[in-house]
C-alpha cells in the first residue's frame, strides 16, 4: 500500500481558455497551442489541420480537447490518496514527497488512471527500484482486441490526436468516415472486470465523438 500516488501532468495548451475564445469569436494566436519547436511525428501544419477540423465539425477542436481533459480529470479525482500536480511544480514538491511512500506517474492531460493504484502496489513490490514499467491499456487505432491486466493507466487515441489529424481532416467525407469508424470500433470493446474503471471514461469519450458525428451528418 502506498501513502500517496502522484500524477505529474505534462504541459499542454489551456484548452478551456482556447475554447472560450474561439466560441466568442476572438482571434487566437497559434503560439497558444502549436509547439514552439518541431516534435517528432507531430504534424508541422497543425494550425491548418485544426482550422479544417473547425470547418468540418459542429464542435470546435479546442472544445473537444477540453472535454477529453475533463473526462481524464474525473478519473484522477477518484484516485485514492492521489495528488495531481503540474510537471512545472514537481521539483518544488519533491522534498515533501520523499517523506512518504509515494509513486510518481507522468501523464498527458487526456490519460486515464485506475482509482485503486495506491492499494494495488506496495513499496516491497519494487524493492527500491527507481523506475517501474506497467502495462498500459491502449484504446483507439492501436487497440488490438486484447487487454493486459492488471493495468493502472490507459491512453485513448481519439480522432483528434495530433498524429491522426492529417487523415481525419482530409475532407468532410474523411472526417465523417473516420469518426464513424472510431465510434463503431470503440463500442465493440469488451472491457474485462479487472479493468472496469475504464468503462466510464470510454463511454463518455465515445458519446462525445458520437455527438460530433451526429451533428456532422
Amino acid at each position: 500500500m502506498l501513502d500517496r500516488v502522484v500524477i505529474a501532468i505534462r504541459q499542454s495548451p489551456d484548452w478551456a481558455a482556447l475554447a472560450d475564445d474561439f466560441g466568442a469569436g476572438r482571434a487566437i494566436d497559434p503560439a497558444r497551442y502549436a509547439p514552439p519547436r518541431p516534435i517528432p511525428a507531430f504534424p508541422e501544419n497543425i494550425v491548418d489541420l485544426i482550422a479544417r477540423w473547425n470547418a468540418y465539425s459542429a464542435l470546435d477542436f479546442f472544445s473537444v480537447r477540453r472535454r477529453l481533459k475533463e473526462i481524464a480529470q474525473a478519473t484522477l479525482r477518484r484516485i485514492e490518496r492521489g495528488m495531481v500536480i503540474p510537471c512545472a511544480e514537481l521539483a518544488a514538491a519533491l522534498p515533501d514527497l520523499r517523506r512518504d511512500s509515494a509513486l510518481l506517474f507522468f501523464s498527458d492531460d487526456d490519460d486515464w488512471f485506475a482509482p485503486h493504484i495506491a492499494n494495488a502496489i506496495s513499496p516491497k513490490d519494487y524493492a527500491g527500484a527507481d523506475v517501474l514499467v506497467f502495462p498500459l491499456v491502449r484504446l483507439g487505432r492501436e487497440q488490438t482486441g486484447t487487454f493486459i491486466h492488471p493495468a493502472l493507466g490507459a491512453t485513448s487515441k481519439t480522432p483528434c490526436a495530433a498524429s491522426f489529424l492529417p487523415t481525419v481532416v482530409q475532407s468532410p467525407e474523411s472526417f465523417a468516415e473516420t469518426l464513424g469508424f472510431y465510434v463503431r470500433e470503440a463500442r465493440t470493446y469488451t472491457i474485462p472486470d479487472e479493468l472496469a474503471w475504464v468503462r466510464e471514461p470510454l463511454s463518455a469519450t465515445v458519446s462525445l465523438f458520437d455527438e460530433i458525428l451526429t451533428a456532422a451528418r
